[in-house]
């Protein structure tokens, strides 16, 4: 199976196989009069903890076989979610509308409910760490896995008739500080963040 036909196909319900933590009642009740800033609804589930420390819990339902493009959709989808909001908040709520897609992180009741998000290369990073992504394996399809990006951002934009030209959306997240020193060394993260430089200025 090619990376998208397991988008399309698989992906959404193995989302839906993992250990997401609601944000709590009283979090919600709060939500229905002051809408919160940082891309929390009523529909927002965590999941990952600290630095993703809950791997393993996470991804206990996921058939093996499909550890490695889940992780690689798991980092889109976070990745572009991460990207509206930090940088086009004004077409969030559109999007989020569209996605519900869940949060990489958690939430800290000791600070008034705060949640806190995780950098996405660490979708990437953790499960490499653990021997469960390798840039050998990714390298073998890895072009196609960059015009699938590619592809996802602009249908998205188009469909929606959001003014955002996916080239600009692109750079902006590689060029984030928190992203950028991430990819200095010779890991499958590495190997993603530098096609998609290479890739994205051929992109309208």
């Amino acid at each position: 199976m090619k990376i998208n036909e397991y988008l399309k196909e698989e992906f959404p319900s193995d989302v839906k196989k993992m250990c997401f933590i609601p944000i709590p009642d009283d979090c919600i009740k709060c939500l229905s009069n002051n809408p919160c800033r940082q891309g929390i609804d009523e529909y927002t589930v965590f999941f990952g903890g600290n630095e993703w420390e809950n791997m393993y819990e996470d991804i206990k339902n996921i058939d093996k076989e499909n550890l490695e493009y889940f992780f690689i959709c798991l980092f889109t989808i976070i990745t572009i979610d991460v990207g509206l909001y930090t940088y086009y908040k004004k077409y969030y709520s559109q999007f989020r509308k569209k996605t519900r897609y869940p949060k990489f992180g958690w939430y800290n009741k000791g600070f008034g409910i705060s949640p806190f998000f995780v950098n996405p290369y660490k979708l990437i990073q953790v499960p490499e760490s653990k021997g469960l992504l390798n840039k050998e394996s990714l390298n073998k399809y890895i072009d196609e896995y960059i015009n699938l990006f590619i592809l996802e951002c602009n249908e998205f934009f188009q469909s929606n008739e959001i003014s955002i030209k996916t080239n600009e959306f692109i750079n902006k997240i590689l060029n984030d500080n928190q992203f950028c020193i991430k990819a200095s060394d010779d890991s499958a993260f590495s190997l993603i963040y530098n096609r998609l430089k290479e890739k994205v200025n051929e992109v309208k």
